[in-house]
C-alpha cells in the first residue's frame, strides 16, 4: 500500500531499499525524488521496534527529509519510552498506525482513479463523448 500511495504522489518508490547503496541497513519502503531521498518508512507489525528507530535515525543521516513508522496502536508507548532520549529524530519522526495506512490507501486507490483521467490530455478519435463515471 505504501508503495502505491508513493507513486502516486510521483516518488520513485522502493521496497527492502538500502539507504545507501553500500549501507547495511534497508529501508522497508523509501520514496526517492529521481535518485534523491524523501521519505523512510519503516512498518514495524512484529519485530524489534529498536532495530526500526535505528534504521530511521541512519536515513536521517542521510538526508532523509521525512522518516514515518508504521506501528500498531498498542505499541506507541513503548516507541515512546524509545524516543526519550533521541530529541533530534524525535522532532523528524511520524508515527502511523496501520489503520490510517489503509484508510489512506482506500481514498488515494479513488481519488487517483479519477485524477488520473482528469489529468490525461490525449487527442482521442471519437464518435461520441462518453461521461466519465
Amino acid at each position: 500500500m505504501l508503495e502505491a500511495i508513493g507513486s502516486w504522489m510521483d516518488y520513485n518508490t522502493q521496497t527492502r531499499h538500502k539507504i545507501t547503496s553500500d549501507h547495511a541497513y534497508e529501508l522497508d519502503v523509501a520514496w526517492l525524488s529521481g535518485k534523491n531521498p524523501e521519505v523512510a518508512i519503516e512498518v514495524q507489525i512484529s519485530g524489534n521496534l529498536t532495530e526500526a528507530k535505528d534504521r530511521l535515525a541512519q536515513a536521517r543521516k542521510f538526508n532523509y527529509r521525512k522518516v514515518i513508522i508504521v506501528l500498531k496502536e498498542q505499541d506507541l508507548k513503548r516507541l515512546n519510552l524509545i524516543m526519550k532520549h533521541e530529541p533530534d529524530l524525535r522532532s523528524w519522526m511520524e508515527a502511523w498506525s496501520m489503520e490510517s495506512i489503509y484508510e489512506m490507501y482506500q481514498a488515494g486507490e479513488k481519488f487517483f482513479k479519477y485524477f488520473r483521467k482528469l489529468k490525461e490530455a490525449v487527442y482521442k478519435d471519437k464518435k461520441e463523448i462518453d461521461l466519465v463515471k
